[in-house]
């Protein structure tokens, strides 16, 4: 069981980033949140296929590229226990956890669509911990509006249903 008094959940966002510099500011996060989890995966999760490609070619010139997996539609394989860092998009996220989440290029979420709601709201529900939002323009509406929720700064209730209602 995870002591949330002592070490409480966080979420944090970092805009106008390339994905380069997203992946250069959340490599030495990982690397503390694998000496702080150390049975627990950490996952990468890129908002389409063309961000994962650049998350992936970014972590392989990292200390991390031999601790590190991609798990790609059509490519999955089985999950090995040495490599706990995970990279995948958003849609081959759904139905995992991780200790902690980064959630690489956010900004391209696509702003209108429902569907493209719900897979934010899933992707940011996979880390137990520990989200961080990384993103090269400004958020969509319905996470830039999340975030106070989940960091405890807002003045009222938060509803899920407002977080994430169409703009």
């Amino acid at each position: 069981n995870y002591d949330e008094a002592s070490f409480p959940s966080s979420v944090t966002a970092f805009t106008d980033l390339s994905i380069a510099e997203q992946v250069e500011l959340a490599v030495p996060e990982i690397t503390t949140q694998l000496r702080a989890y150390p049975d627990g995966m950490i996952g990468c999760l890129a908002a389409r296929h063309s961000e994962l490609d650049e998350v992936w070619e970014a972590l392989k010139a990292t200390e991390l590229s031999g601790i590190s997996q991609r798990q790609t539609p059509g490519e999955y394989s089985a999950f090995d226990p040495e490599r706990r860092v995970v990279v995948t998009t958003a849609h081959g996220a759904k139905g995992l956890e991780f200790r902690a989440a980064h959630l690489f290029g956010w900004d391209k979420i696509i702003r209108h669509k429902r569907s493209h709601q719900r897979l934010a709201y899933t992707s940011v529900t996979r880390a137990k911990t520990s989200v961080a939002i990384y993103s090269s323009d400004p958020l969509p509406g319905y996470i830039e509006r999340g975030l106070p929720a989940v960091t405890g700064d807002v003045t009222g209730p938060a509803l899920l249903d407002d977080l994430f209602k169409k703009d």
